[in-house]
């Protein structure tokens, strides 16, 4: 398996650098993404074999998304990690699932993590799969992986088609749209309906702006 720290990009770049130079030409300034990213990334490579690995990641597209990366980095490995645990929000009832880990006091939070799932090799891999997939824009693949259930790896399906109808149909420009024709305006309500309607997206304030307002 090839190392992570050299996956190819169009253009011949590493996805590192490429993710790197767009974080800082597209956002405003923060922490440096070498290295205050890719060491923690180089870590998990470097982790001993019998280490206990969890990743809290919530259910919504952009979670799920760093979720195939960092499984594709624990896929490269030369040899597996002992275990690795899926901590998600499961104290969330369904109609607010896209809510993630926010606003939950210690007591919800601790029931998530004791409810955490042991993910396998078969799950690891389909996760790296997934990685490759959404990185190359295979729409057909990534449908083929998450036709199945994947233990572990719930509501794959679902973020599976969000991704397809934001690249594919223009979703999120039709959402906002719809929004305005609604009667509602400026960027903190629109964000807040947004994020109530289209929370399977987990997007963030600023990523939000930037897709609608500056892109």
């Amino acid at each position: 398996m090839p190392d992570r720290r050299s996956i190819a990009c169009p253009g011949g770049q590493t996805f590192r650098e490429t993710r790197a130079e767009f974080i800082a030409s597209d956002y405003e300034p923060g922490p440096a993404y070498h290295p205050y990213a890719t060491e923690a990334f180089d870590r998990l490579l470097d982790l001993p074999a019998d280490s206990e690995l969890h990743l809290w990641f919530e259910y919504d597209l952009f979670c799920q998304a760093n979720l195939w990366y960092v499984l594709s980095v624990l896929d490269s490995r030369p040899e597996p990690i002992g275990k690795v645990y899926r901590v998600y929000p499961a104290s969330r009832k369904q109609h607010d699932l896209w809510r993630g880990f926010g606003g939950m006091d210690e007591k919800a939070l601790r029931d998530c993590f004791e409810k955490r799932f042991l993910l396998d090799a078969g799950t690891i891999r389909t996760g790296a799969a997934m990685w490759e997939a959404y990185s190359q824009q295979d729409f057909d693949r990534m449908r083929v992986l998450a036709a199945s259930p994947v233990p572990g790896l719930p509501y794959l399906q679902e973020v599976v088609e969000a991704e397809i109808a934001r690249k594919t149909k223009g979703h999120i420009e039709k959402v906002v749209q719809q929004l305005q024709t609604e009667g509602i305006t400026g960027f903190a309500n629109l964000f807040a309906a947004f994020s109530e309607r289209e929370g399977i997206y987990g997007m963030g304030d600023t990523q939000f702006r930037r897709l609608t307002v500056d892109g």
